[in-house]
């Protein structure tokens, strides 16, 4: 215990005059390699302790607190994924050290897709990858896209729908949440045209087909041709009948 501490001796009764001896305190000081680190849970940081410049740091107590709540270190590597102000001491032999602040910085999440808009046709569909500073964690990050008031996990990291519209997506990892991303489904129009509209048995008529997606589909789509209740299905744009008679086409294009 540091302070003066006074001695006699007592020999038969005979006591010796006062002698003071003054412990000086010891000089426990608390150094760190950085003051920051960033709060993904991997960053870290490492604390050494001196005792009047001996090195105490495996016999010392290690503290810190982030606002009201101090928590003991159990070693003297300190990591967080929580962003914020962190402050530390040491405890050696009932002498307090110097106390230090620690900077956990957040990192920057980024969402990002490898298309902005997909079809509404249910089976193209958007990836994505996430990036924390610069490291990859898509597979770690935990995707979710915006319903309204509710936020809907999902379990991939790819995203097809059969119906039009906006969608927002968002990542959350280590209590760190990314940008917001927008998604367009469309659903592609397709326009059909004719050369004519009555025919002879045996001549033909030419279909033209353009679509919001191709301008000229017309090689690639499917007419449905009907006819007395019945449908056949020609991957043709040009229909030639084999009998007279009203016909009902349609035509779909994937």
């Amino acid at each position: 215990i540091s302070g003066t501490h006074t001695f006699h001796a007592i020999y038969k009764g005979v006591v010796s005059p006062d002698v003071q001896i003054k412990a000086m305190p010891i000089v426990l000081v608390l150094s760190v390699d950085t003051t920051s680190l960033k709060a993904n849970g991997k960053s870290s940081i490492t604390f050494s302790a001196t005792a009047d410049d001996k090195n105490v740091t495996g016999d010392v107590e290690l503290f810190y607190k982030n606002g009201d709540v101090e928590t003991i270190l159990e070693d003297n590597i300190f990591m967080t994924e929580k962003a914020g102000s962190y402050e530390f001491y040491c405890r050696y032999k009932e002498q307090l050290s110097n106390v230090i602040t620690i900077t956990a910085l957040p990192f920057t999440l980024t969402l990002a897709s490898d298309k902005a808009s997909i079809k509404a046709n249910g089976s193209e569909s958007v990836t994505f990858t996430v990036m924390a500073d610069e490291e990859n964690v898509t597979d770690e990050a935990i995707l979710y896209r915006k319903e309204g008031e509710n936020n809907i996990q999902l379990e991939d990291k790819s995203f097809a729908t059969d119906k039009e519209g906006d969608y927002e997506f968002f990542v959350q990892y280590k209590e760190q949440v990314s940008n917001t991303l927008s998604i367009e489904a469309i659903i592609s129009r397709l326009s059909v045209s004719v050369d004519k509209t009555a025919i002879k048995t045996g001549e033909s008529v030419i279909f033209t087909a353009i679509s919001d997606a191709v301008n000229d589909a017309s090689s690639s789509v499917t007419l449905h041709i009907t006819r007395n209740g019945n449908e056949e299905l020609l991957n043709n744009h040009i229909f030639t009948p084999a009998s007279f008679g009203p016909y009902s086409i349609y035509a779909t294009y994937e």
